[in-house]
């Protein structure tokens, strides 16, 4: 493809020295898998200093301390991950997956692993009625896991998603702008 070329060719040119590897989890892959994919990458292209991956703290959570020093010792430095809250109650309804002591335990292995870690939280994702304990509940995993980044990404609802029912049927009220600027200054 034409495309892909031109892509490359304006990476190498660039100086061709970060590499994100595009998917929702891409630890998720068996470790020996995903080391040989990385070293390929970094054999293939010297000039590689950075390689960030998405991933889910249930996935981190799974892999053992030597399986994560594996991936970073192979050159995967940055993981991203897409928290939301720190609050157990908001998780379960956005049904997550993972509970707050899981967040915890994943950035923990992470960081402890060698991985600088950028964590995504969701202003607005309590609404008028949880606003607050999002905040103070995110804040306490986020002091607990310390990591490297915080990215807020403000919610959002998306079609075919229960908050987006429960807000179309005035079950759930979302919050004002100024209203996410205060949740964000007592996080």
């Amino acid at each position: 493809n034409v495309h892909s070329v031109i892509n490359v060719y304006n990476w190498l040119v660039a100086g061709g020295k970060s590499v994100f590897l595009q998917d929702a989890d891409t630890p998720i892959m068996h470790t020996d898998q995903l080391v040989e994919v990385i070293r390929y990458l970094k054999e293939t292209f010297p000039s590689i200093e950075r390689v960030t991956s998405y991933a889910r703290s249930k996935t981190i959570g799974r892999k053992t301390p030597e399986e994560l020093k594996q991936l970073h010792e192979a050159g995967l430095t940055r993981l991203h991950i897409g928290m939301e809250t720190g609050d157990d109650e908001l998780l379960a309804y956005v049904n997550k997956g993972v509970t707050a002591e899981e967040h915890i335990k994943a950035g923990k292995l992470a960081k402890q692993a060698g991985f600088e870690l950028s964590l995504y939280v969701m202003p607005g994702l309590g609404g008028s009625a949880l606003w607050e304990q999002h905040a103070i509940n995110t804040a306490r995993v986020l002091s607990e896991i310390n990591p490297d980044f915080i990215r807020m990404r403000p919610l959002v609802p998306m079609d075919g998603t229960p908050i987006l029912e429960a807000y179309q049927t005035g079950e759930f009220e979302l919050t004002s702008p100024h209203e996410r600027l205060l949740e964000i200054r007592l996080m």
